[in-house]
């Protein structure tokens, strides 16, 4: 090539092009509003939590770890809720999953743990063999491995499920005095019934007939202004109380006898966002606000460093 500048031309063309999620590829980000059922002010003095004439405005992605744009819903998967709360002091990022426990809370472990989920060279599903060879030589994952293999981790929505926080935070009131908190958001309807849980076979017809049937269900709601709503619920532990080192276990459940789900407030989601829109979002577990604190660990660390990095190859700003 005699024209020097076509190899430059060449390469900008090649780095404007999206690169693609190592996970959750497949996901739709929605909009919404969140108001508190009262003030929390004792434990916190996150302005979105001290009063319920307080309404926060929300950006929300909901996605599935494994496969691609075109893998089913109703495939076995960890699917991901990540809010962010547009507060007057900033932004804070909430990240939730359909499991309530970690697979490991050793980062060493983590590269080990993303291969066993690998089918030949891509994360397009659970290759069963590798991931339960991990889950056997690694048995504090079991606790995970089963809520996985339970009606969990097979789903067909995303508003009718339980989400979980994936990390620990604390919240800081007035005093400075600290409280170890985990979420759960929890689906509101107007109308209770019992769902049926979703069976092998019906998820394999589904993902046949509706392969997207979880994105569909939320924009048919929304369209039709059936506006799906979740209760955001706490754990509460003063953190004078919290020696047991199995407490910030991210691989072990809270008692929720000692420590009961306190609702906090309720999140509606009432538009589709555009694409423009989603393409500008990096959602991390550091992103928080005055009163919220995220605790650190070796593991999310890991998670926010992919994060990150993706975000930064997508041409996002952190």
């Amino acid at each position: 090539m005699t024209d020097f500048l076509l190899p430059e031309k060449i390469n900008n063309m090649i780095k404007s092009i999206p690169k693609p999620r190592l996970f959750y590829k497949k996901g739709i980000y929605v909009g919404g509003l969140f108001r508190p059922y009262m003030s929390f002010q004792e434990y916190t003095t996150a302005a979105m939590f001290s009063g319920s004439e307080v309404i926060t405005p929300l950006t929300i992605r909901f996605s599935a770890m494994l496969g691609d744009e075109s893998t089913p819903d109703t495939v076995r998967n960890i699917k991901k809720m990540e809010v962010r709360f547009f507060t007057l002091k900033g932004c804070y990022d909430m990240i939730c999953q359909n499991i309530p426990v970690q697979f490991i809370k050793d980062e060493k472990k983590s590269i080990e743990l993303f291969e066993s989920f690998k089918n030949k060279r891509a994360f397009d599903g659970i290759n069963k063999k590798s991931f339960w060879q991990f889950i056997v030589n690694n048995p504090e994952s079991i606790n995970a491995a089963l809520h996985l293999y339970s009606n969990e981790g097979l789903t067909d929505s995303f508003i009718n499920i339980k989400w979980y926080s994936v990390n620990l935070m604390h919240w800081i009131n007035e005093a400075g005095e600290k409280y170890l908190i985990r979420i759960k958001w929890v689906p509101i309807v107007s109308k209770p019934f019992e769902k049926e849980f979703l069976t092998i076979k019906s998820a394999e017809f589904i993902s046949g007939f509706d392969p997207d049937i979880a994105h569909n269900e939320l924009i048919n709601n929304i369209e039709n202004d059936s506006f799906p709503k979740l209760e955001l619920q706490v754990q509460i532990i003063d953190e004078n109380n919290a020696a047991n080192e199995e407490l910030y276990d991210p691989t072990l459940l809270w008692n929720e006898r000692q420590f009961p789900f306190i609702p906090v407030g309720v999140l509606m989601i009432n538009k589709i966002l555009s694409d423009t829109k989603r393409n500008e979002i990096c959602f991390l577990m550091t992103n928080t606000i005055e009163g919220v604190e995220h605790y650190s660990t070796g593991m999310n660390d890991v998670f926010e460093f992919i994060y990150k990095l993706e975000a930064m190859e997508r041409g996002i700003s952190l």
